[in-house]
């Protein structure tokens, strides 16, 4: 995990940067290729490169900074993977060179991750739309105590502060350092934004003068800052500790008359977003585990909702990853800042494909399930996901390889590895256990089958009543 603040500006140069090196890049590794064979007795073609290039360095003949970077770049993709590079580097005593040529060390992660996740994620070329969302980005340890100096860049004098009743000692505390810019608490937030709640978010916040909205915690504080956004007009800062996503979005349902009302605006697209997993540490693994899911679920739907592009695949497919990874981590003792950090880093890159790429299936039938019977909204996410993939598998096959690849096993189907998933790191599995009547099977698939979402694969009533069947016993999804 990088402390890093990343822009869109940011991943556009990084992208310029990367493709006007792979011409230098080809003609170094020529170089290396070429050269490297004179040399006797290779030990493995992992260290071929690197012993070619430092051997030479040293001799004064490689200078390059290119020469360095396609070595380093020619052994990753031979290792695979970073963790077997670094053992490289180390056993060819260089990591006092490494560690002293920030430059060199940072072109190389850039560019073997972009390259990685070319490599991984991008189907052959296609015609494409791609539509991406503005947001300003900070991000690592630490970086909750920016939040006045972000703040101050959208120049606002009374920040009103969103958050659950359950947050409120610790929000007070985060904001009493920021007297001259708080216009003080609005601790109400509550799961589904119902409408009442954001009536009185909304009323707070003109009575406060509001100039600006910071939500702290999760997806629940996130959308009562952006419902009152909406009205008011102020510009939205996000402080997240949760996997919610839903802070790289500029959508938000509000509860209404027991119906989910969509809306969407520019006011509630968070001007700025600040990812502190020391914040998330104190959220426990219970609301963590299920919120990653239902971050991973974001990151499904992005590689074939409408607005799916091998852009967003890119994205998606290396959050998933991180994702993954996290919760395994996370659920086997490893609960660290690290873990944390890499979940939410995964949780940021699934919420902004999304924000490109739309929903499907998927996000009707969680929306559908909250809703309707009241259950926890990432738990309905969580046990929904491996089955609604399994429902829309025939109809994008690229997709669900890319997918399976993202979690680790592309010889695996999508949906069987998403049910796997929930299986080895203790997420409930099956609807009964979380809270769902029986007969409210037939119900759900009405609702789902009557206003579809767009998918891939058409949504019919007999097809997803067995779906919904085979979630409420917790079955094994059926491919």
């Amino acid at each position: 995990m990088i402390g890093m603040k990343v822009s869109q500006k940011n991943m556009v140069d990084l992208a310029e940067r990367y493709f006007q090196l792979k011409q230098a890049l080809r003609n170094a590794s020529a170089t290396i290729k070429k050269l490297s064979h004179r040399r006797e007795g290779r030990s493995s073609p992992q260290k071929g490169y690197l012993e070619f290039f430092f051997s030479a360095a040293k001799d004064g003949d490689v200078a390059a900074p290119n020469i360095m970077i396609a070595a380093i770049m020619e052994t990753s993709v031979l290792c695979k993977n970073m963790a077997t590079l670094s053992e490289i580097l180390i056993t060819n005593r260089i990591s006092i060179f490494w560690e002293n040529h920030t430059n060199i060390r940072n072109e190389v992660f850039v560019l073997t991750w972009t390259n990685s996740l070319v490599n991984r994620y991008t189907p052959a070329m296609k015609n494409f739309t791609h539509n991406s969302l503005p947001a300003r980005v900070v991000f690592g340890k630490g970086s909750i105590a920016s939040l006045g100096e972000e703040i101050d860049r959208l120049n606002a004098k009374r920040a009103l502060f969103c958050c659950t009743p359950g947050r409120e000692k610790e929000v007070s505390s985060l904001i009493a350092p920021l007297d001259n810019i708080s216009a003080g608490l609005c601790p109400i937030a509550e799961q589904y934004v119902p409408l009442p709640m954001v009536e009185k978010g909304r009323q707070i916040a003109k009575e406060k003068e509001a100039d600006c909205v910071v939500s702290y915690g999760g997806g629940t504080s996130v959308g009562l800052a952006k419902a009152i956004a909406l009205e008011v007009e102020i510009p939205v800062i996000s402080a997240v500790t949760t996997f919610s996503g839903s802070e790289t979005t500029d959508l938000q349902a509000i509860l209404t008359d027991g119906h989910r009302v969509g809306y969407k605006s520019d006011w509630m697209l968070p001007r700025t977003i600040i990812y502190d997993p020391e914040t998330a540490m104190g959220v426990p693994l219970s609301i963590m585990i299920p919120s990653g899911i239902n971050a991973i679920a974001h990151g499904v739907e992005s590689f074939y909702a409408q607005g799916a592009t091998p852009v967003n695949s890119l994205i998606a497919g290396e959050g998933i990853g991180a994702l993954a990874s996290a919760l395994k981590r996370m659920s086997s003792g490893q609960d660290d800042v690290e873990a944390r950090g890499d979940g939410l880093y995964g949780a940021w890159l699934c919420g902004t494909s999304l924000g490109s790429a739309g929903v499907a299936l998927h996000h009707k039938f969680a929306h559908v399930l909250g809703s309707t019977f009241g259950l926890e909204h990432s738990m309905a996410h969580t046990v929904a996901l491996p089955h609604s993939v399994a429902y829309t598998t025939a109809g994008a096959r690229e997709a669900m390889q890319g997918i399976a690849t993202a979690l680790g096993d592309s010889s695996k189907e999508a949906a069987t590895a998403l049910y796997e998933l929930n299986v080895a790191i203790g997420a409930p599995t099956s609807l009964r256990d979380i809270g769902m009547p029986e007969e409210g099977i037939e119900k759900a698939a009405k609702m789902i089958s009557e206003d579809p979402y767009p998918n891939p694969v058409p949504v019919e009533y007999a097809a997803i009543r067995a779906m919904i069947e085979d979630a409420w016993h917790g079955r094994p999804p059926t491919v």
